[in-house]
């Protein structure tokens, strides 16, 4: 009514309360994962529903969005995680045998004191990833980005680690035995007490 009547002293007090009252809604900070797909809740039914636990019968959870899942402690054997974005995700503790996480987004990730075995982690993003007091055997992760990983106090071996980066990674007090490491590169590691004696490291061979 006060544009229509040309009341300028109205207008000009009214102006900023309309302009604010009919500003559309600001949308929510785009962040750089979305909310994970599944809950704990629905892995853990996935997993009790696997009582066979064959190696050759895994629970397919390939290419889904995991991000920032806690799934501390889970037996998450048999596993395909094949493309999966487990990006901040908390595997801590947990057991994980013949399971696949191929091409996965794993980082930074928490893999503390887990016990992995017969498993693949194929060319997979694991930087920033931790894995302090972790137990690896048999495992395949060549290819694998660790830059800026840490495996404190980590017992692997009978691994291949061929071909991975772990430039400036934290590697104090981890013993590595019978791993090949054939043209990791290994720049700016920290190497104290860790054993990487060629006795117990198979054709490693440091970038320069």
């Amino acid at each position: 009514e006060a544009q229509y009547f040309n009341v300028t002293p109205i207008i000009r007090l009214l102006s900023p309360i309309y302009n604010e009252l009919t500003r559309p809604p600001t949308p929510p900070p785009k962040t750089k994962y979305p909310k994970a797909e599944l809950c704990r809740l629905d892995i853990v039914k996935a997993l009790i529903s696997n009582t066979n636990n064959l190696h050759d019968n895994k629970i397919r959870l390939q290419g889904l969005n995991l991000s920032k899942l806690d799934l501390t402690g889970l037996d998450l054997s048999n596993v395909n995680f094949i493309r999966c974005n487990l990006y901040k995700a908390n595997l801590s503790r947990c057991t994980i045998n013949y399971s696949d996480f191929t091409n996965c987004n794993l980082e930074k990730a928490l893999l503390r004191g887990i016990s992995m075995q017969y498993s693949k982690v194929h060319k997979a993003n694991l930087r920033g990833s931790n894995w302090r007091n972790s137990k690896i055997k048999n495992c395949y992760f060549v290819g694998s980005d660790l830059t800026n990983a840490s495996l404190n106090y980590a017992n692997i071996c009978d691994s291949d680690f061929a071909e991975v980066i772990l430039v400036n990674g934290d590697l104090t007090g981890a013993n590595f035995q019978q791993v090949n490491l054939y043209g990791a590169d290994m720049k700016g590691i920290n190497r104290k007490g860790v054993n990487l004696s060629m006795g117990g490291v198979v054709g490693f061979k440091k970038k320069s």
